[in-house]
């Protein structure tokens, strides 16, 4: 099989970055000379696969010893090494580990080719030859066949981001690589255009750190692009081995049994697993009252002390802490035996569903219980990574004290320890917590699959069956319930919903009905009927709505709170909702304001088309709607035109010029009132002359007629004023305009002088 690959250990490239001002100065002479650098430097570097590895550690080797040969003199002189002769071998170092890891690297690919070749012959040994065990092949070597994909899965998730993660530092370093050759290539053609003799020998010094450093960065991306191949046959060794697997378990699912002896060994192995944590919880609960009496003792010796010493705080904190986390252990324990029940149930289902004793609703029925077993564990998967953040996080602080405490503070330090080992035990302690939740989630999600498997084969009549109760599960859901222990449930509430929306059709057909049908029959007038009918709606409403309630079997002692609550909203929230409302019930039965009724609310003139329990509908003249709350009706001053009686005065005022015959026009105007034919004769038309205007003499014609809308009546008030024109005319009677008259007082002569002829005065007359 697969041997695991180990990643090649990393190379950080440093950049050394040598100051000018700290670097020594070299005589000319002493520096290597320019030529042989220049001549190396309009080359490009080898590439390293032109030549072995080896080949090259040993020039890199040859290199170090050149370089390293001024060094001894440099120590007998008692003298610093100079900086250019330490960064040379370095750099040269540095080559020399990195092929030392491209060879590294090279071994470990060719264990790889040859581990994805012995995968690649198991896998076609498996295509040909079929898997090795044994037919019938076991159900519980199918579910080991299964853990080992997931978790092949799972590696080969982890290796893809790995592979992706070499190939962005194949990236990195070939960037890198580019900056050094541009480095390289820059310091080579400063030493070409130098024309200074004394500054040739540092310019070639430079050339030759600059070529060495784009040297190293090319080893590196060799070494990068090695190690992102690796990456790669891993993962493609994953991806066969994933294959090999679930070609293994489509092959074995076609012949496999779950024998009666294979679910025995799994109840047995659940029964073993509550004896282990039985024995556990006998341990814990022992180890807690050995810790209590100890934390006991050692509280009552620190109580005791006038001045507690830091030693017994710590032992008393660490008491503290072992038996707090042998408490919160021995609950985790509980939770585990409670996770034993659901797992041996989960087994007999699954044991079930291999042999078919199942049915579809029974299916149905652990499918939710399955899922709803996941989101229990999920939550507890979430508390157990909870506790072990706060034990690492509480380990790390005692790890701070640790440090900070002296190390003759022996007694402190020993209590300090044993809160390590108690933190280090409690972390240990949840991860194999982990391990068993783990265990049963998956045990839970195998299920899941495996009814989702059996559901894909479904019949027409199965899926039916499956909807059915899927339906009827939530038809029969309880929403509460009551004191009687009578549930609400969704259907109960269905069909009230039904029997309220029916009763509400119903009432408002029968209302409208009883209203405009029955009433004006029986001689009610049209506002009153309305009202009637209105009234008639609620009750049967509200009747409907106690029918529903009764026939869903809801008690009324329900809604005694919602009653409270409603008044409590009513007196603070909806006091105009319920002025309105109130309102509402007044107009309808009072009948101040009906239908039908032309009325004038302030500025408001219109007819009143609607009286609802919040609001009132008003037409106007210009045949627009006006919502009015029914408020404003009650408690305001609202000229009802036609409340008692339709019958109106108006009138149309006249003025005419100064020496008309008045009683003439008295005459002519009620002689038009008389003659038009919806003016009343009773009561009688009459015209008042109503007094002298500034510029005319006034009259007023009232008459008499059956209001039935404001348009009406100014129509009829145009009539008249149209025929009294024409009979003015006739009689040579003018109608007024305003006229004004200028008396001049003629006693004296007028005096008339005109100003100055300057600019400013030119035109004014005094």
């Amino acid at each position: 099989m697969y041997r695991t690959a180990h990643s090649a250990v990393g190379l950080l490239l440093a950049t050394f970055v040598v100051s000018q001002s700290s670097a020594p100065v070299c005589r000319a002479e002493a520096l290597p000379a320019a030529g042989p650098l220049l001549k190396a430097a309009d080359q490009d570097v080898t590439p390293p696969e032109q030549t072995s590895i080896a080949d090259q550690r040993e020039e890199v080797a040859e290199r170090i010893r050149v370089a390293q040969r001024s060094l001894p003199e440099s120590a007998d002189n008692n003298q610093q090494t100079p900086e250019p002769t330490s960064r040379e071998v370095e750099l040269l170092k540095q080559k020399d580990l990195v092929l030392q890891q491209r060879e590294a690297s090279q071994q470990l690919k060719d264990e790889l080719v040859e581990d994805r070749a012995e995968v690649q012959e198991q896998l076609d040994d498996l295509r040909q030859n079929g898997p090795q065990a044994e037919k019938p092949y076991s159900f519980l070597y199918l579910e080991s066949l299964n853990d080992s994909l997931a978790a092949e899965r799972d590696r080969l998730e982890s290796r893809t981001a790995a592979t992706n993660a070499s190939r962005e530092s194949l990236e990195r370093a070939k960037s890198a690589a580019e900056d050094a050759a541009k480095e390289r290539r820059r310091a080579a053609e400063r030493a070409k255009t130098n024309d200074d003799p004394a500054e040739a020998g540092e310019l070639a010094l430079e050339l030759k750190y600059e070529t060495l450093e784009s040297e190293l960065a090319a080893a590196v991306v060799e070494l990068r692009r090695i190690e992102l191949e690796n990456e790669k046959y891993v993962e493609e060794t994953k991806k066969l081995e994933s294959q090999l697997l679930e070609e293994t378990i489509a092959q074995v699912e076609q012949d496999v049994t779950f024998s009666w002896s294979d679910f025995q060994k799994q109840l047995v192995a659940l029964d073993e697993l509550k004896k282990d944590i039985n024995n556990e919880l006998e341990e814990n609960e022992a180890g807690r009252r050995y810790l209590d009496e100890q934390w006991s003792n050692a509280r009552a010796r620190m109580d005791q002390a006038n001045d507690p010493s830091g030693a017994l705080r710590a032992e008393v904190e660490a008491r503290d802490r072992a038996r707090t986390l042998r408490t919160e252990e021995k609950q985790m324990l509980a939770d585990q035996l409670q996770w034993l029940a659901p797992m041996r149930q989960t087994w007999n289902r699954r044991y079930q569903i291999a042999t078919g004793e199942f049915t579809t609703n029974e299916l149905t029925d652990w499918e939710d219980t399955a899922e709803s077993l996941v989101d229990e564990l999920s939550y507890e998967r979430r508390l157990i990574d909870a506790r072990i953040d706060g034990l690492r996080s509480n380990l790390a602080a005692v790890d701070r004290r640790m440090k900070d405490t002296s190390e003759d503070d022996t007694q402190v330090r020993r209590w300090l320890r044993d809160q390590q080992r108690t933190l280090r035990a409690g972390i240990e302690f949840y991860n194999d917590s982990y391990i068993r939740l783990d265990a049963a989630t998956r045990l839970h999600e195998k299920l899941l699959l495996e009814i989702e498997r059996r559901a894909d084969h479904f019949s027409f009549s199965q899926w039916m069956s499956v909807y059915g109760q899927r339906a009827a599960n939530i038809w029969s859901y309880e929403l509460a319930s009551t004191k009687d222990d009578n549930p609400i449930t969704v259907g109960k509430v269905v069909m009230g919903a039904l029997l309220l929306v029916l009763g509400f059709a119903i009432s408002k057909r029968l209302s409208r009905f009883f209203g405009r049908r029955i009433l004006p029959r029986l001689g009610v007038q049209e506002g009153a009927a309305h009202a009637l009918g209105s009234l008639t709606f609620y009750a049967l409403v509200c009747c409907a709505t106690l029918l529903a309630l009764r026939l869903v079997n809801v008690p009324l002692t329900l809604f005694t709170f919602l009653g409270g609550a409603l008044a409590i909203g009513v007196g603070f929230g909806s006091q105009r909702l319920v002025n309105n409302f109130l309102s509402g019930l007044i107009l309808l039965t009072e009948r101040p304001v009906r239908v039908g009724d032309m009325i004038q609310l302030g500025e408001v003139i219109g007819i009143v088309e609607a009286i609802g329990t919040r609001s009132t509908r008003i037409r106007t003249e210009t045949n627009l709607e006006i919502i009015v709350p029914n408020s404003a009706l009650v408690e305001n001053n609202v000229s009802n035109w036609t409340l008692s009686d339709p019958t109106i005065r108006t009138l149309v005022k006249v003025g005419v010029q100064y020496g008309s015959p008045t009683d003439q026009v008295v005459e002519i105007m009620e002689s038009v009132a008389e003659q038009h034919i919806r003016v009343l004769d009773a009561p009688e038309s009459f015209a008042w002359f109503t007094g002298f205007g500034d510029n005319a003499l006034e009259f007023e014609l009232h008459f008499f007629l059956v209001f039935r809308n404001l348009t009406e009546q100014k129509r009829i008030q145009s009539e008249l004023r149209l025929e009294i024109e024409r009979r003015f005319r006739q009689a040579n009677i003018v109608v007024a305009y305003p006229q004004r008259d200028v008396h001049l007082d003629t006693s004296q002569p007028l005096q008339i002088h005109f100003s100055g002829d300057t600019p400013n005065d030119r035109g004014k007359v005094a």
